[in-house]
């Protein structure tokens, strides 16, 4: 059996390719799409969906338009979850008016179309002086908004067309009796008025003060002319203890400075003297004698080893 599949090798391969290739053709294709991440549904107007990755990319388009107008803006505003959720009720209802828009076929000619775009400031200034579009001008302006010519021109039809749905929404409301009064009120109402103007300089030459005024005014209204007690203090504290931490005396110097200083600093030289007596007479026996000679002997080592441990 092996053999004969090593000998009919190339005649397998292609069957298997006769039978692999439009399986996949018919049904890989459709799975292959459906498996494309689009990401997780977050809303959905009609059969419109919104996934996560488009609000999170129409959330950053606002940030981007916001930090533009205004830099000093707190970074952590614009990414609270309150406006996060404020860029996907926009997406809502933004999709709301396109699904109405849809619906009522309200479709934005290419006249109408090519007449706002004549109108809009931003491309009226990259005409040239023949009136002619800069077209090189106009994809710069579309690239910075991170689309083509194509894509910007798709965005301004379906804004005009849903421009058509809010009209007719604010064309069909009706103005009660009352406010319609008051307007026309407003309107056809007339008043007269009067002014009286008094400039101080038509009454300063009038006025005529003397000092005993002066100093009446001046009593009176003490506490207008009486400034709050102040007082400017500038101290210096000595602190020795401070200072000695701070001073580091290599002993070196320390060293050298009593060398320069050697009678400043010495006093006057003293000594001490003191004796201790035996009393041995000439005519004491010789052994009172000796024994005398032996604690004499006795105290002087005493007095030796002590002045070794002193040294």
């Amino acid at each position: 059996m092996f053999d004969t599949i090593r000998n009919n090798s190339k005649i397998l391969m292609g069957l298997l390719v006769v039978l692999i290739i439009p399986s996949f053709v018919l049904f890989g294709v459709d799975g292959y799409s459906n498996m494309s991440d689009r990401g997780v549904v977050v809303a959905k107007v009609g059969d419109i969906e919104i996934t996560q990755q488009e609000w999170d990319a129409m959330h950053q388009q606002e940030v981007d338009r916001i930090r533009a107008s205004a830099p000093n803006l707190d970074a952590k505003l614009l990414g609270s979850a309150e406006a996060r959720y404020a860029s996907l009720e926009r997406m809502v209802n933004d999709r709301l008016i396109a699904v109405a828009a849809e619906k009522q076929l309200l479709v934005t000619s290419d006249q109408r179309l090519a007449n706002y775009l004549q109108q809009d400031p931003s491309i009226a200034g990259l005409r040239g002086p023949d009136g002619k579009l800069d077209m090189d001008r106009y994809r710069q302006l579309a690239a910075s908004q991170g689309m083509t010519p194509e894509m910007l021109e798709a965005r301004v039809r379906r804004d005009l067309s849903n421009q058509q749905v809010l009209a007719s929404l604010q064309a069909s409301a009706v103005a009660s009796q009352r406010q319609t009064d008051s307007a026309l009120q407003a309107y056809l109402q007339r008043r007269e008025i009067q002014i009286q103007r008094f400039e101080p300089a038509t009454f300063a030459a009038k006025v005529q003060v003397t000092d005993a005024d002066l100093e009446k005014f001046y009593q009176t209204q003490t506490d207008r002319f009486r400034s709050p007690e102040s007082a400017d203090v500038e101290y210096l504290v000595l602190d020795a203890a401070a200072l000695a931490k701070n001073i580091q005396l290599p002993e070196q110097d320390i060293k050298t400075y009593y060398e320069q200083n050697l009678q400043r600093l010495s006093g006057q030289e003293q000594r001490r003297a003191s004796h201790i007596l035996i009393n041995a007479g000439k005519d004491a026996p010789a052994a009172e004698r000796e024994k005398a000679r032996a604690k004499a002997d006795g105290l002087l080592a005493d007095v030796r080893k002590d002045s070794k441990s002193f040294a």
